[in-house]
Order: C-alpha cells, then sequence, then structure tokens
C-alpha cells in the first residue's frame, strides 16, 4: 500500500464511517393511477469510497482503489467461513499423506472420489477460484464451495462445484442433480451463485442442451484425473451473474515448452484459455496482471470455442 493510501486509511479508521446519514431516495413512478408513488432507499455499492471522497476529496484514483480493497478484504473476511469436509486433510498433498498413514485402498470410490476433488480445487486454483472441499455425508452433492476471481466483476462470484469422477461421462441426470443442489446452498451465500459439475468423462449433447434450458447459473467442466482442464461451458444464466465478456478459447500450443512453464497466456496444464474481452487470462502461475494485454499475438494458438 502506498503512503497516501496508508494515510488517508489511517485517517478514516480514526474516525469511524457514519451509516446514520441521510441516504438519497428514488421516486419510483407506478403505472396504475391512484397509487401513491413508492419511495426506495437506495445505498451506494461502495458506501466507504463515498465516506473516502468526503474525506479526502484531492486524493489520487489510484491510492483510493488502494483502500476500498483494503477495506473490501475485511469485509470478505468478516464473512462466515465455510468449514472444511475433514479435519485429517484439507488440500490433495495431506490427503496422500493421510491416506497413507491410513492405508486407505486405492481402489475404493471414496478415495479416487475424495482424490479428484482435491485435483479440481487445485488446478482451479491457477485460475483464481478459491475453493474449500466441503464434501461429507448429506452434503446435498456439494463438493467445493467457494469464490472466483474475474476480471468481468467487480466482486468475486460465488461458486460450488459438484465433482463425478466418472469416465463414463455425464448425463442430464448429473444436469437435475447439479440443479438440486443448489437447495443445500447456505441461505447467505445464495445470492447470483454459480453450480458447475466437474467430471474426466465426455459430455453428451443432451448436457449441454439442459445446462442451456436451465433457469439456474450452471455449467460443466471437463478437467481429467491428473488435472488437464480439457473443457469449460456455462449457460446465459450464468453470463448474467457476472460473466460478460468472458470466454473458452482452445489452446492448440498446450504441449509446448512455452505454455508448460506458464508464459502461454495462462494456459497452463489445459487444453483451453479463459479470456475476457478477447485476451487471454493469465493464470496464478504465470504471476503476472490477470488480463494478459502484452501477448495479444498469443492469439494466433487460440480458437474461439463456445461458451
Amino acid at each position: 500500500m502506498s503512503d497516501e493510501a496508508r494515510d488517508i486509511s489511517q485517517r478514516l479508521h480514526e474516525r469511524p464511517i457514519n451509516d446514520n446519514k441521510a441516504q438519497p431516495t428514488l421516486i419510483l413512478d407506478t403505472p396504475k393511477r391512484g397509487r401513491p408513488r413508492k419511495e426506495k432507499n437506495i445505498r451506494s455499492k461502495s458506501p466507504i469510497k463515498t465516506e473516502i471522497l468526503d474525506e479526502v476529496s484531492t486524493a489520487s484514483a489510484t491510492a483510493l482503489d488502494e483502500v476500498v480493497q483494503g477495506f473490501d478484504d475485511m469485509r470478505m473476511a468478516s464473512e462466515p467461513r465455510f468449514s472444511a469436509g475433514s479435519s485429517h486433510h484439507n488440500d490433495l498433498e495431506s490427503f496422500l499423506q493421510y491416506a497413507q498413514r491410513e492405508n486407505l485402498g486405492r481402489s475404493t470410490t471414496v478415495f479416487n472420489g475424495t482424490k479428484y476433488e482435491y485435483t479440481v480445487a487445485d488446478t482451479l486454483r491457477r485460475y483464481h477460484f478459491d475453493l474449500t472441499r466441503t464434501g461429507r455425508r448429506s452434503d446435498l452433492g456439494i463438493d467445493l464451495i467457494g469464490r472466483w476471481s474475474v476480471p468481468s466483476s467487480a466482486e468475486p462470484l460465488r461458486i460450488f462445484i459438484q465433482c463425478k469422477a466418472l469416465n463414463s461421462g455425464l448425463f442430464p441426470s448429473h444436469v437435475r442433480e447439479l440443479a438440486g443442489a443448489f437447495t443445500g446452498i447456505p441461505t447467505w451465500f445464495k445470492k447470483d451463485v454459480l453450480g458447475l459439475v466437474a467430471s474426466p468423462g465426455n459430455v453428451t449433447n443432451g448436457v449441454r442442451d439442459a445446462i442451456e434450458k436451465s433457469e439456474m447459473p450452471m455449467g460443466f467442466l471437463k478437467i481429467s484425473l491428473d488435472g488437464v482442464v480439457e473443457q469449460f461451458h456455462w449457460n446465459r444464466k450464468a453470463t448474467g451473474i457476472g460473466l460478460q465478456g468472458m470466454g473458452v478459447s482452445l489452446n492448440y500450443g498446450s504441449s509446448d515448452s512455452s505454455s508448460a512453464s506458464g508464459d502461454g497466456g495462462g494456459c497452463v496444464n489445459t487444453k483451453i484459455c479463459l479470456t475476457y474481452n478477447g485476451w487471454p487470462i493469465k493464470s496464478l502461475a504465470a504471476k503476472a496482471p490477470m488480463v494478459d494485454t502484452a501477448t495479444k499475438a498469443q492469439e494466433t494458438k487460440l480458437r474461439p470455442e463456445r461458451t
């Protein structure tokens, strides 16, 4: 944080934000005669930023954004946290160590299912997903839950994922199961949440059609058992909750050295690239800005895929 932003933040902490200020009102005209006009209080999407502008009218935009981001991080940290599905492991590495200590059978459904859930979570972390494995008995089909940071949305999207370690692929029945899992989302997390189903198997046309026709924001991921992202598709409802401008392109150079080293526009260990307004999105492994505006030449390796 810059010195200017640090100074603003300190001054705001010394003076608590006044939540009792009169809020502006919006007059809504109703089409029916004889009914009084309705008044509705409207709050700024960022009351903190309004308070900062009142406090420091000459502050630079960069400093304001730094302070707002700091307050937003505090707000996110104050939200309830999801409890992990196990007290013995919380990622792929710790699970494999636990399985070795407990001599868990490598061919069991529980072992392979849990391993795949952690593989999906670890794989998607490179694409700005922050997921917690919650899979346990009576979980209503929710295996992973968390947030996805994308350049198309001011705030991270709320998301949950069902994982199906099935080489046989996905069928329309899995889409119906995904739709039913929305009822298991915590009340405080339900607004504009995206549901995905991940599987290493192929997806039938029936699955694509069922997802497109669904009234719920949803999609599917094809991720191999060893963590290679091969397909990513979401429906129009999902686009409407914060994925405007987001797209998926095929990565024809996924096997070359530049992609493997993390210099391929974010296409690391994957057959697809996420894009925003046509620009490749950098993965976390690349340690670069989210949208790769410096390597437009990478477009020659990208071909648009319907999302």
